[in-house]
């Protein structure tokens, strides 16, 4: 899916107390790898474990820790936003206990703002059509178009 960000999106909109920072990552990135896991278990996303996950995020070229966000209320990750420098957005998740409260929405306009101020045209990722968490629905409403469908 792709939603072009070189022109407005909407204005991210947090739940009341929940807050968006850039990750710190050697005192996030075990938090981070633990909401993925809850966010993903039972998946075909599975995580890796935590040290295999973090050398291939960081041995990849287009890793950059500044576009990596953090969601947090009172102090506690309750969703992540990760991408590539190139404007792919690879991993979106929220607490399973948070969901529905408009956090992944505000993730994912947060990343099309970031791109946008970064002169990137679009912002792309890739997602499960048969996503149970409803995914695909957030991604459309936020604007985003299907752009190429595989069957695997």
């Amino acid at each position: 899916m792709e939603v072009r960000v070189d022109r407005p999106t909407p204005t991210p909109e947090w739940p009341p107390g929940v807050t968006v920072r850039a990750t710190d990552l050697d005192a996030d990135a075990r938090a981070v790898h633990a909401l993925l896991e809850l966010a993903f278990r039972g998946s075909p996303d599975e995580e890796k474990p935590n040290d295999a996950w973090l050398s291939w995020w960081t041995g990849d070229p287009e890793f950059d820790p500044s576009v990596w966000f953090l969601a947090e209320e009172d102090g506690a990750l309750v969703g992540v936003a990760l991408c590539w420098s190139s404007g792919f957005l690879k991993d979106l998740a929220v607490h399973p206990s948070q969901r529905r409260r408009g956090i992944g929405r505000a993730l994912l306009l947060h990343v099309f703002d970031e791109f946008r101020s970064r002169g990137a045209p679009t912002v792309s990722l890739k997602v499960d059509a048969a996503n149970p968490t409803g995914a695909v629905r957030l991604y459309e409403a936020a604007g985003m178009r299907v752009v190429e469908r595989l069957v695997v």
